[in-house]
């Protein structure tokens, strides 16, 4: 088994995911690479080069920003895809990336499987044009009609795929994974906890909430916080 992953960028949570996907690949005697579109993003602190693997490729191209999307154009996705062989390529990221769109188109002459690694639900509030609206559907649609599965992180991720998709592919619920080693030390130390509140001026009686989320209006934080102090 050639699993190959197609993303846009590297992340230091997908990048503890995979590890965990390499080990255990490495142990079952199965080949695993991720496919990076691009070194970064705009709104983004990290680099390619800082999570960067033996497993991981990161692909030739440009990217350009519209809308507040970034659009990855990869020149060298058929050539790597030709050299790889997968058995199952899995594409990440937005289905607006023109690669997931030509890995699709590839799948039938290279004799791949292609799933989409989907994470997105229908109750996300998106503020679009009508016009806008009706050509996402008709993109979806098109697009996830292509696919040959899914991989999903829930049952929100598994209805928004089932919309879209038709009703005999396969879909696989995949772990949207953290390394949690990171946050249970200072759970789980009171002393640590005492430090962290005095760094940072926070009282003894108020209560600390950490959300590993980017601050933007799309993942929902303002509202949810309003949500609880009702």
């Amino acid at each position: 088994m050639n699993l190959v992953i197609y993303t846009n960028i590297l992340t230091p949570y997908r990048k503890y995911f995979y590890d965990l996907l390499y080990e255990e690949c490495r142990e079952n005697g199965d080949q695993f690479h991720v496919l990076v579109m691009s070194e970064t993003e705009p709104g983004r602190r990290w680099k390619y080069s800082d999570f960067a693997s033996c497993y991981t490729h990161l692909l030739k191209g440009n990217s350009l920003v519209r809308g507040g999307v970034s659009i990855h154009i990869n020149t060298n996705l058929k050539k790597m895809l030709k050299k790889l062989k997968p058995d199952l390529l899995v594409c990440g990221g937005s289905y607006l990336y023109p690669g997931v769109w030509l890995a699709c188109r590839y799948k039938k002459k290279l004799k791949y499987q292609c799933f989409f690694w989907s994470e997105s639900h229908l109750n996300e509030s998106r503020k679009y044009q009508i016009w806008k609206l009706k050509l996402r559907e008709i993109l979806r649609h098109r697009l996830y009609r292509s696919f040959d599965g899914f991989w999903v992180a829930g049952e929100l991720a598994k209805r928004f795929v089932s919309k879209y998709a038709a009703e005999e592919k396969h879909i696989c619920f995949v772990p949207n994974l953290i390394d949690e080693k990171r946050y249970l030390a200072l759970a789980a130390g009171k002393q640590e906890r005492n430090v962290f509140r005095k760094q940072n001026d926070i009282l003894p009686e108020r209560r600390i909430m950490f959300c590993p989320a980017r601050l933007i209006a799309v993942k929902g934080i303002v509202p949810f916080l309003k949500l609880l102090k009702k």
